[in-house]
């Protein structure tokens, strides 16, 4: 699994080798910690599930504590050159995102056994709205963004109601 998380940084480096904007640097390390949190959850088996777990709460509430601030202390603007970079970290932050709903959603029978399917549709509930806001974020501070971004972030609304029936069943 540390190939995933290498592969991710790796691209994030890629697709915006300078930061253009604070912005961007905030859809950067979303993406970053967004992806520890999937390889965590990923690992999670019967054998280690009591250690996992606790790990994967704790650090999926770090990444949505981190979009919060994000959120209140993003910039006012963002000039027209800095957002083609923009665009491009907001796309990439949906498909790191939808890969962790996809882990969750592929982990519930494992899940569904334990006590801790409330807890992860809690946790859903909140990032989601939390995601809804920093989606109108990026909008707003990246108005030029918004024909690139409106299919990753339509597909990351699919991917949160997913997760969200999956675990309210």
């Amino acid at each position: 699994m540390q190939f995933k998380l290498a592969s991710a940084v790796a691209l994030l480096a890629a697709v915006s080798p300078a930061l253009a904007s604070p912005l961007s640097a905030q859809l950067q390390e979303l993406s970053a910690s967004t992806a520890q949190v999937n390889e965590i959850f990923s690992d999670v088996t019967l054998v280690n599930f009591f250690q996992q777990m606790p790990k994967g709460f704790h650090n999926y509430q770090d990444v949505i504590k981190s979009k919060s601030k994000d959120i209140q202390n993003s910039p006012s603007m963002i000039i027209d050159e800095e957002q083609p970079a923009v665009c491009e970290d907001f796309v990439t932050f949906a498909t790191i995102t939808q890969d962790l709903m996809n882990t969750l959603i592929g982990k519930h029978g494992l899940l569904s056994q334990t006590p801790f399917t409330a807890p992860v549709a809690a946790l859903l509930r909140t990032d989601e709205g939390v995601t809804d806001a920093l989606v109108f974020n990026v909008k707003g501070l990246a108005p030029k963004c918004e024909e690139q971004i409106k299919a990753p972030a339509d597909k990351l609304q699919d991917a949160y109601s997913k997760a969200l029936k999956t675990y309210s069943d």
